[in-house]
């Protein structure tokens, strides 16, 4: 087998549908559909990954301590992760610790693949926060709570849809005069 036939079989799931899509078509911020992105590409700068490119020479976590920092670390498995995810249970639907399991290095388009779109959308957020407050907390020094962590997530989802049914308000004057900006294509005469 070719180097890419073992790659294209890696992205697409036992129906042919490419495991990529579920990134891309996701109904998430483009921010986070790029971190999902480098996720699922193991191209997060984690202690892990640092420690490989010999940037540092320990790659425990900086949060809890307990082990190395890997993507599926950072983002489920560290203690901080952990309890945002219990956290947003309450209100969302969060899959199960059962299917939130390293399987290896496609362990996240894998994930993805066994979810609904909605769960898809919300575990992605989760992660992405998650790994906003590894950030915060590594270079800011600061603790950050998980129910500020939680708000600000339904504060993105709310959003979400507000934007969805078009009935987002002008904050600070950075709303688009008009409803259709960005979405017009512009018809350029031909010449004859």
């Amino acid at each position: 087998m070719s180097t890419l036939e073992i790659h294209a079989s890696s992205s697409e799931n036992k129906n042919g549908t490419c495991l990529w899509q579920h990134i891309w078509k996701a109904n998430i911020p483009p921010k986070v559909r790029i971190f999902a992105w480098r996720l699922a590409r193991n191209a997060l700068p984690t202690n892990k990954n640092k420690k490989a490119r010999n940037i540092l020479k320990d790659d425990t976590c900086n949060i809890c301590g307990m082990e190395s920092e890997s993507t599926y670390h950072a983002v489920v498995g560290c203690s901080h992760s952990r309890a945002l995810l219990e956290a947003m249970r309450t209100d969302w639907p969060v899959p199960d610790d059962s299917l939130l399991q390293f399987s290896g290095p496609d362990w996240f388009l894998l994930l993805l693949d066994e979810l609904s779109d909605e769960e898809r959308s919300v575990i992605t957020r989760i992660f992405w926060r998650n790994w906003s407050d590894r950030n915060s907390m590594t270079h800011g020094g600061g603790r950050l709570s998980i129910d500020a962590s939680a708000r600000a997530l339904r504060a993105m989802q709310r959003t979400l849809l507000q934007k969805q049914q078009n009935i987002i308000d002008d904050v600070k004057g950075k709303s688009p005069l008009n409803v259709f900006a960005g979405k017009q294509k512009h018809k350029v005469p031909l010449e004859k």
